[in-house]
């Protein structure tokens, strides 16, 4: 696609770092242009939230945000017919400052992150456009703000993704954790 998607996010007109109030507001960046143009708002406000473009069931692109919500209901949203639709499957756990990626294959994943209390998570999830978000195995360590990297070549059929330090109750994580995607 020639357009990058920017969506919710927090406004900060003081105090400590995230204590501004989350935006529900989309826009797209047309990269030839440089020109940043509006897209209709999300209906929810989000910050710290997944945003990608997976493959849809007829093999199209869809974009797709989830998570990071207020309080500790969280939804999906797809970006259809140039407006966002609720009708997607929730997340099966509230998370925000998740690590989150589309994979090789279009699929949507979200690893860890924190759930409404604060506490940091270890567990993974993937969206399937048939049916929804599901489990997959879990990380080793609990942790959110990290961040996850593909670590295979252009021609290497490796789905092996690398997740970088984060934090969690003990603080800042110093450990990398690598994970295959399973097959």
């Amino acid at each position: 696609s020639n357009r990058i998607i920017i969506n919710g996010g927090i406004v900060q007109t003081g105090g400590q770092l995230r204590s501004g109030s989350k935006v529900s507001s989309s826009e797209y960046i047309e990269i030839s242009t440089n020109r940043l143009f509006s897209l209709p708002n999300m209906g929810k406000e989000r910050a710290g939230h997944f945003l990608g473009t997976i493959i849809d069931a007829n093999g199209d692109d869809l974009v797709i945000t989830a998570g990071g919500e207020e309080g500790s209901i969280t939804t999906t949203e797809l970006f259809e017919n140039n407006d966002w639709s609720s009708h997607a499957f929730a997340p099966r756990e509230y998370r925000y400052l998740g690590a989150s990626f589309v994979d090789i294959g279009g699929i949507a994943r979200v690893i860890g992150g924190y759930d409404e209390n604060g506490d940091a998570q270890n567990t993974c999830e993937w969206y399937d456009v048939k049916s929804g978000w599901k489990y997959t195995a879990n990380m080793f360590r609990p942790r959110a703000e990290s961040d996850v990297t593909f670590i295979g070549g252009i021609t290497d059929s490796s789905r092996s993704y690398l997740t970088v330090g984060g934090n969690n109750s003990s603080g800042a994580i110093k450990e990398t954790e690598y994970y295959t995607l399973p097959t």
